[in-house]
């Protein structure tokens, strides 16, 4: 069964950070539409020459659930029970939506639902301890032919935060 990670997992991941390593390269991942956008948004805004394509290696390198009229009904009502942002819901539905019992995040927002069936794994203090992964950002997992890193770290807007 597939995993969620949110935008600030990418982060950590990006980092080397070891635990984000391990859930990547040992789980089946599933990240939401609105991650792809949080990414590419940030690519644009600091003016990351190559953020057109920023979309099409992250859909290489997991899927991404989409967000539809239910995932929007849902979400609103993620919301409107746990005053949790709305992009933050939106995040939460579609991979609830798309099949993940378990989510990967740095965000407390999302830590507000709690349904059965259903865990929110705020891996912020985890992976904080851990230490860093040699960074290399095509370092492939033996099983998998996925880089950890879907973009060169020289390249990578997410550096820039």
């Amino acid at each position: 069964m597939a995993v969620g990670i949110d935008t600030g997992f990418l982060f950590e991941l990006q980092a080397g950070n070891v635990e984000a390593v391990k859930i990547w390269e040992a789980e089946d991942v599933v990240t939401s539409a609105v991650v792809l956008y949080e990414i590419c948004k940030k690519a644009f805004s600091r003016g990351f020459p190559q953020a057109h394509g920023l979309a099409a290696l992250l859909r290489e390198a997991v899927e991404i659930a989409e967000i539809r009229e239910s995932t929007a009904e849902s979400a609103s009502r993620i919301a409107a029970d746990t005053g949790m942002p709305g992009l933050d819901a939106l995040i939460l539905a579609s991979l609830i939506e798309a099949g993940c019992k378990t989510v990967y995040t740095t965000d407390k927002h999302l830590e507000l639902l709690d349904r059965p069936g259903v865990t929110i794994i705020n891996s912020t203090t985890a992976m904080a301890a851990s230490t860093p992964a040699p960074r290399c950002g095509t370092t492939t997992s033996p099983s998998r032919s996925r880089p950890w890193a879907p973009w060169p770290r020289s390249r990578s807007p997410l550096n820039w935060c």
